[in-house]
């Protein structure tokens, strides 16, 4: 598929994650530090690129890296914005939440990301961060309650490597 930049379009993507919910591909992208959506309809045809908007219009700053997910009809868009991870959900009636800022209470977890990515597992929502070359995870459960905190993945991995330097989920 081919994104032109027209009157008030993206320009170029800098990040995109896909997802599929039903049978409807859905592409999210980051232009400009903005989160933008299109999705492929049954006759092969694509919506026109739109910027995400959260219901309240706010917005956390810029976006630098985005996952996307599908979680019971549902799409779950987590992306950083200054390091920090934040997520958004469109219902699946089409509707655009709010922001939320993924914290910890853990004191050891890291302030800031370099990369994310989240899957659904059994309508749980997994995010993965990267920070300081290291994997970190939290989840909400299929109750919407969140872990309360991130958790570091070093030692649960055999064969861990020395430096990871990119995330991503399915």
């Amino acid at each position: 598929m081919r994104v032109t930049p027209a009157s008030g379009g993206p320009g170029a993507f800098s990040a995109i994650s896909c997802v599929t919910i039903g049978t409807q591909t859905n592409l999210v992208g980051i232009a400009n530090g903005k989160l933008w959506v299109t999705s492929r309809k049954r006759d092969g045809s694509w919506t026109t690129v739109a910027q995400i908007k959260a219901s309240d219009n706010h917005v956390p700053g810029a976006f630098t890296t985005v996952s996307a997910a599908g979680i019971d009809g549902r799409l779950a868009v987590v992306a950083l914005s200054g390091g920090r991870p934040w997520l958004l959900e469109r219902s699946a009636a089409g509707a655009w939440g709010t922001y939320r800022e993924l914290t910890s209470t853990s004191s050891t977890a890291p302030t800031s990301y370099s990369s994310i990515a989240c899957a659904d597992v059994g309508k749980v929502l997994q995010v993965i961060g990267l920070s300081g070359g290291k994997l970190w995870h939290n989840l909400r459960k299929a109750d919407g309650s969140w872990q309360p905190s991130w958790g570091n993945l070093g030692g649960q991995l055999t064969g861990e490597p020395a430096q990871l330097v990119s995330t991503d989920c399915a």
